[in-house]
C-alpha cells in the first residue's frame, strides 16, 4: 500500500475565447459516452442519481481521454462532456462551430466538470438532488486509477494523480462509511479512471 500523496490538478484559470462561429454540428456526430448520453438526453430520468451517473459519466469521459480518440472537443453545456469519436473528428474539420469547445485542460490532462447544476425535475430542489450542500456540485477524478467501494481502497497506476474539485472524499481520504482511504500500486490500472461528484461532505461514485 503507499499513502494518499498525489497533488491535485484543477482547470487552469483563463478567460473564456470569444463565442465561435460556424456551422451546426450534425445530429449524428453528437454521440457521447453512454453514461453521458443518459445525463443529457433524459434529465428527468436521473432523480436523485444525477451524482452517480455524472460520476460513471466523467469515468468514461476520463478513460476516453487516454485513448487514441482522446477528448480535445466537448459539449457546449452540461459542464463540458466529451464528443465520441464521430464528433471530435467533425469539431477538428470544423473548430469555428458554436457546437465545438475545446476542452480546458490543466498540465495537458482532461478535466472533470465543475460547478455543474442540477438538472430535470430535480434541479431546483437540492434535497432530492441528492445534495446537502446546494443545487450546484463538481467531480473529482482518480486518474489512473480503479475504486474498490467495499475496502475503500484506490488501485492506481504510475503517474496517477486527482484530477478536478478540491475537497473531495478521494482527496481528504475518506470515501465509504467514512473508513480510510487506502491507496494501492497496480499497473494494470493504466487506462482505468475512478470519478466522484458532490459537494461539501455528500460524495456519489459509481
Amino acid at each position: 500500500a503507499c499513502t494518499l500523496s498525489s497533488t491535485l490538478i484543477g482547470p487552469a484559470q483563463s478567460a473564456p475565447p470569444p463565442p465561435p462561429t460556424g456551422p451546426e454540428m450534425p445530429a449524428a456526430r453528437t454521440g457521447l459516452n453512454m453514461k453521458c448520453a443518459k445525463y443529457r438526453d433524459k434529465p428527468d430520468d436521473l432523480k436523485q442519481n444525477q451524482l452517480k451517473t455524472m460520476a460513471q459519466c466523467m469515468a468514461q469521459d476520463c478513460e476516453q481521454s487516454m485513448e487514441e480518440v482522446g477528448c480535445t472537443y466537448v459539449t457546449p453545456g452540461y459542464g463540458g462532456l466529451c464528443y465520441t469519436n464521430p464528433g471530435q473528428n467533425w469539431c477538428s474539420q470544423n473548430p469555428s462551430s458554436s457546437d465545438c469547445v475545446e476542452q480546458t485542460k490543466a498540465q495537458g490532462l482532461w478535466q472533470p466538470v465543475q460547478q455543474l447544476s442540477f438538472t430535470g425535475k430535480y434541479k431546483d430542489d437540492p434535497a432530492k438532488g441528492d445534495t446537502n450542500d446546494g443545487p450546484d456540485f463538481s467531480c473529482t477524478c482518480a486518474y489512473k486509477c480503479s475504486y474498490q467501494k467495499s475496502s475503500n481502497k484506490l488501485r492506481c497506476a504510475s503517474g496517477w494523480k486527482l484530477l478536478g474539485a478540491k475537497g473531495s472524499d478521494f482527496e481528504i481520504g475518506t470515501l465509504y462509511k467514512n473508513k480510510p482511504l487506502i491507496i494501492y500500486d497496480d499497473r494494470n490500472k493504466k487506462d482505468s479512471c475512478a470519478c466522484i461528484c458532490g459537494a461539501g461532505n455528500k460524495w456519489t461514485g459509481k
